[in-house]
C-alpha cells in the first residue's frame, strides 16, 4: 500500500515520505496540485459553465505530519466543496513513444463531505494526465456511490507552456512567408 501511495505522490509532484500527523485539524493545506476544470460533465449533461462560472478545479493536497493525501472538488466563487482523503490508490505510468505522449494514471477511492449540505459519501475514481509539449492535460472521472458520473476535462495550473504555442506560431509564419 506505501508502495502505491508512494507511486501516487510521484505522479501527482511530492517526492517526500509522509510522517504520522501531530498537526492539528485546523492546521493550512498543503497544496499539491490544482487541476482547473475546462470541461464538466454529470451524468453525460454538460455543467461546463457552471464550472467556468465557479473557477471550478480539482486540488490534491495534504496536512504537514499527515501521511493522508486529500482531494477538493471545488467551485471557489461560491466556496461550495466536496472534499475529503482518498485511499485504495493504485497507479501506473505509461513512456513517451512515437504515437503517444507520456502518460501517467490513477485508481482511488475518495471519502467525502460536501460543505453545501453536509452529504457524506466514497466515490471511486480515475484520473489520467498526459504530458504534453505545451502543458500537461488531465481526464477525471468520479462515481459516486449513488452512481452518478462525472467527468472533468481540464489542465494542471502552472503547466501550460504558451511560449511553446508561439514557437509553433512563428515556425509555421516563417515555413510559409519563406516560400
Amino acid at each position: 500500500m506505501k508502495d502505491k501511495l508512494r507511486s501516487f505522490l510521484t505522479l501527482i509532484g511530492v517526492g517526500n515520505k509522509h510522517k504520522p500527523s501531530t498537526e492539528p485539524a485546523t492546521a493550512i493545506p498543503r497544496i499539491i496540485e490544482t487541476l482547473i476544470i475546462t470541461d464538466a460533465r454529470k451524468n453525460g449533461s454538460d455543467i461546463s459553465e457552471q464550472y467556468a462560472d465557479e473557477s471550478g478545479c480539482l486540488t490534491i493536497y495534504s496536512f504537514e505530519g499527515d501521511e493522508r493525501t486529500y482531494l477538493s472538488n471545488k467551485l471557489p466563487n461560491s466556496n461550495d466543496q466536496s472534499y475529503g482523503h482518498i485511499y485504495n490508490i493504485q497507479s501506473e505510468t505509461f513512456p513517451e513513444s512515437s504515437d503517444m505522449h507520456k502518460t501517467q494514471a490513477a485508481a482511488f477511492k475518495w471519502s467525502y463531505v460536501n460543505s453545501f449540505d453536509a452529504h457524506k459519501g466514497t466515490a471511486t475514481a480515475s484520473v489520467s494526465k498526459v504530458f504534453k509539449p505545451i502543458g500537461t492535460s488531465f481526464i477525471f472521472n468520479l462515481v459516486t456511490e449513488t452512481l452518478d458520473e462525472y467527468e472533468y476535462k481540464g489542465y494542471v495550473k502552472g503547466s501550460l507552456n504558451l511560449n511553446y504555442q508561439n514557437h509553433l506560431h512563428q515556425s509555421h509564419l516563417t515555413k510559409y512567408t519563406n516560400r
